[in-house]
């Protein structure tokens, strides 16, 4: 039997950005049929957009009124709606119980939608610059992410971006091991705020023994693209733009991710990223006049010490946290929008 999700006949299905009051009535079903979730040891919602999974929150299972219904109802407090920007979501609910974990929907997602207050039109609700400072921004990053050579110690390319090229393709290089690449600086570059960088790295299996499979083939890369740099140096109020984030794991044979920035912590300024050994990374920034140093073993910072990883990196373990990250729309979908609006 398909597992099913669906909203109650009473259940809004839209919440407003700064409104921490909203409850959405959920109902686990198969084939429709409610669930009864008495047995229930954990119950989780998971919240997602078309950039991928972006966060949970625990549904207590004591607190249902009767389980027998198979209602869920998820609270949007303000820990939930935190970083959160109006569109379209999707949502599931993860069910534990002494049989199994159950994933309702099985098929596809639910789907819900965040909207603007009448005070988020310059974005000033979810992260420090403006929407027309973010347009302008993103119009000329898409306008200049595909020129310019690419280059070791930072060519430039027009209208001053800089091109760079971090290579771990080296046999010294783990191809099982995840290395922590840090710059030289962490000046800021010339989008009048945050800093931009654009990671890419070729993941067929042509280029890296872990390969591809279904089908995808040459001509699939990794690729993060972020914002960096809202606040200031050395302290807790930077902000991470997450503009596009196409890394999914399933893309390699051993299901691992390839790579993803890394929010520096207080001892360790400087622009990083961990990536695994054997890729090949092409970096575009607004930045100058950086050096991306892979590190081979440890790297000690101010008494902190950075490690090679034996797993891929948790994005969440390097900063990507719902305090420090903006998820914005993929690059694709912000284009599209720009061209509607």
């Amino acid at each position: 039997m398909a597992k099913t999700l669906s909203f109650t006949d009473t259940s809004p299905q839209t919440v407003k950005i700064g409104d921490t009051t909203t409850s959405f009535a959920l109902i686990c079903g198969n084939d429709n049929v409610a669930t009864d979730l008495t047995h229930a040891t954990s119950i989780t919602v998971k919240l997602g957009n078309a950039s991928g999974y972006l966060k949970s929150a625990t549904v207590d299972s004591a607190s249902l009124t009767d389980p027998t219904t198979g209602q869920v109802t998820v609270k949007f407090n303000a820990d939930l709606m935190t970083s959160l920007p109006a569109g379209s979501y999707a949502i599931e609910v993860w069910v534990v119980d002494p049989t199994g974990t159950s994933i309702y929907p099985s098929d596809g997602s639910t789907g819900f939608t965040i909207t603007n207050n009448i005070q988020s039109s310059n974005g000033s609700t979810i992260t420090t610059i403006t929407f027309d400072d973010f347009v302008e921004a993103m119009n000329k990053a898409a306008s200049t992410i595909a020129k310019g050579d690419k280059g070791e110690k930072g060519d430039p390319g027009d209208n001053g971006f800089y091109h760079y090229t971090v290579d771990l393709t080296d046999a010294k290089y783990d191809r099982n091991k995840w290395y922590y690449v840090e710059t030289d600086g962490h000046q800021l570059g010339s989008l009048g705020g945050p800093s931009y960088f654009s990671l890419e790295a070729p993941s067929d299996a042509a280029m890296v023994p872990y390969g591809t499979h279904n089908g995808i083939g040459k001509g699939t890369f990794a690729r993060q693209t972020v914002l960096y740099g809202q606040g200031g140096w050395g302290s807790y109020d930077r902000k991470l733009i997450v503009l596009d984030d196409q890394n999914p794991p399933q893309w390699t044979t051993d299901g691992k991710r390839l790579l993803t920035f890394a929010v520096p912590n207080d001892n360790n300024l400087n622009y990083a990223l961990y990536a695994r050994g054997g890729l090949k990374i092409n970096i575009t920034s607004d930045v100058p006049g950086l050096t991306w140093t892979p590190q081979t073993d440890e790297l000690v910072v101010n008494d902190t010490t950075i490690s090679a990883l034996n797993d891929a990196p948790d994005p969440k373990s390097l900063g990507l946290d719902d305090d420090h990250t903006f998820w914005a729309l993929p690059m694709s979908q912000l284009k599209q929008q720009l061209k509607t609006s």
